[in-house]
């Protein structure tokens, strides 16, 4: 007996039998989760190593191939790519699917202490971060005023960000892009010849005056 005889022989069982797949797929359609950004962990570990006022050629000759070279054999890792610009370098490792990405960062950090001491003295230590979809931002603020760039960024940092990431539901807020203030000290160029000087003098004593310290202390009243 084919499925249409019997569907057109035995009308009752049909229409219970369809009725329960339609009740039972809809009850089963309001269940089912939805999201935007699955949560999902992507094989991939990215390691920033800041070095500034370097140029993309340092960057790389001083920065990115030792790092390259010290990692490249690492376990389970199936590709390396990275790129070196201005102050920057950015190194990208992809592990096979399934690999645990715990021990790879570890075994990142160990070969990272290896060749840490033949890095330059004043390279920031690389940051490692692995891929992670849940951390991406999802909305974007621009904030325009007619206030000074470098008072307006403080202002969205003192009062802006700690707000927004007070709202319900909000992780984390980070500002990006504004000014950031500066003092710029020039020199005389005929009187630091004249003097048998150079820049490094002036660099060393900035850094060497430069010092964050206590006052000491304040009393007031008993």
């Amino acid at each position: 007996m084919s499925l249409a005889s019997a569907s057109v022989k035995r009308p009752v069982f049909t229409v219970m039998a369809t009725l329960i797949v339609v009740i039972l797929g809809g009850f089963a359609l309001g269940k089912i989760p939805l999201d935007l950004m699955p949560e999902m962990t992507y094989p991939v570990i990215s390691l920033a190593t800041e070095y500034e006022n370097a140029s993309p050629r340092e960057v790389e000759e001083l920065i990115t191939k030792p790092l390259e070279r010290a990692l490249a054999a690492i376990t389970g890792m199936e590709e390396i790519t990275s790129t070196s610009q201005e102050g920057m370098s950015r190194i990208a490792l992809k592990f096979t699917w399934g690999h645990n990405l715990d021990e790879a960062t570890n075994d990142i950090r160990d070969r990272i202490d290896r060749v840490i001491g033949r890095l330059p003295d004043d390279v920031e230590r690389p940051l490692i971060r692995k891929f992670d979809t849940a951390a991406m931002p999802i909305m974007f603020l621009g904030v325009s005023s007619n206030l000074h760039p470098v008072k307006l960024k403080q202002f969205v940092e003192d009062e802006v960000v700690h707000r927004l990431e007070r709202s319900p539901g909000v992780a984390s807020a980070t500002v990006a892009g504004g000014l950031t203030r500066e003092i710029h000290v020039e020199v005389d160029p005929a009187k630091v010849k004249a003097l048998n000087l150079n820049l490094h003098s002036f660099i060393n004593l900035i850094e060497a005056e430069n010092l964050t310290e206590a006052g000491g202390d304040i009393d007031r009243g008993r």
